[in-house]
């Protein structure tokens, strides 16, 4: 009974998802001339657009290397190769059912390494963490070089804009004053807040987290660590970057819109959608619409640089998994 309730949540869960990027996707498109975006999309300079692939696929690479400085902290190591396949399974997994790719490449790694999927899922748990923090570096910085652009884009997300104004009516200044008074009010409540289960389960999240970082400490190779962790998100920049070029339209971008749209783009792929699809492709298009150019045009470049990754996630998993299955060790 237990298994068949498991089974049914899955394929809601699935389900639900779906119908969430059809709906984004939906969102994203409409109004949108799907004839004239696949006219501009034959214009697109290929070479670009096959580097941003190239750029995409060596930050699985070396996700699957920094995985291994995490796994030594506990005592075991994994062959490269296998590390890495297991990272590009599980990125085409999430292509299918989102956040699944995380399990799949724990259980992908377990089978050919005998590693325990406790340990495994610990240190996911902890790159996930990693992750935030970089997109919350990355979105401080955003701030910093492009903070008209980046609060244009948080209003037009909650909608704050009136039906008579072309522009947002109010700025992030207005946003930024909400989050402190919902902050001040849940400091004030704190304690009958703090006391609730659901906080309770929070607290040993964070504990957990704390733990996760603390062994992090215990790496011998922290340099190392440190190295991908800034090649992995330089590798994200610039295959966002280097599509710019391949449209006409969109090639006088400056590298501070590189890392805007990055950010943008991110914040997307946090959405639980199949592969970011259009939870990507809204939020660039919004994205580039703050940086004065058209929706058809934000549209567009969402569309090649999300169409050239799912494309390289295709191509290296299949070929990722076909490895681990065929490969005996």
């Amino acid at each position: 009974m237990k298994t068949q309730s498991k089974s049914l949540k899955k394929r809601l869960r699935i389900i639900v998802f779906a119908f969430l990027g059809l709906f984004l996707l939906w969102l994203a498109f409409r109004g949108t001339d799907v004839d004239q975006l696949m006219a501009e999309i034959k214009k697109a300079d290929l070479g670009w657009i096959a580097l941003s692939m190239g750029m995409g696929f060596a930050a699985f690479v070396s996700r699957g290397i920094r995985w291994n400085y995490l796994l030594e902290t506990m005592g075991y190591r994994a062959k490269k190769s296998n590390a890495i396949a297991a990272v590009t399974g599980g990125y085409l997994a999430n292509l299918g059912i989102p956040r699944i790719g995380e399990i799949a490449r724990c259980t992908f790694l377990n089978q050919k390494e005998k590693i325990p999927v406790d340990k495994l899922f610990g240190t996911i748990l902890l790159e996930r963490t990693i992750d935030s923090l970089m997109l919350g570096i990355c979105l401080g910085l955003t701030f910093i070089f492009q903070f008209n652009q980046i609060g244009d884009f948080f209003a037009e997300i909650f909608n704050l804009r009136k039906a008579d104004e072309a522009e947002p009516s109010f700025t992030l200044y207005y946003v930024l004053i909400t989050f402190v008074l919902v902050g001040l009010i849940l400091f004030l409540a704190r304690k009958p807040i703090l006391r609730l289960p659901f906080f309770q389960k929070i607290k040993g999240f964070l504990l957990g987290l704390k733990e996760g970082f603390l062994s992090a400490f215990k790496m011998k190779r922290k340099g190392a660590f440190i190295f991908h962790t800034l090649l992995i998100w330089g590798l994200y920049y610039l295959m966002t970057y280097v599509c710019f070029f391949a449209l006409d339209q969109t090639k006088h971008l400056n590298p501070a819109d590189g890392l805007f749209v990055l950010v943008v783009g991110g914040m997307g792929m946090v959405v639980p959608s199949q592969g970011g699809i259009g939870s990507y492709h809204l939020a660039v298009k919004i994205g580039l619409m703050g940086l004065g150019y058209s929706a058809a045009t934000g549209l567009l470049l969402a569309t090649i640089i999300h169409a050239g990754q799912t494309l390289m996630t295709l191509f290296s998993g299949g070929i990722a998994l076909l490895y681990l299955y065929l490969k005996k060790d």
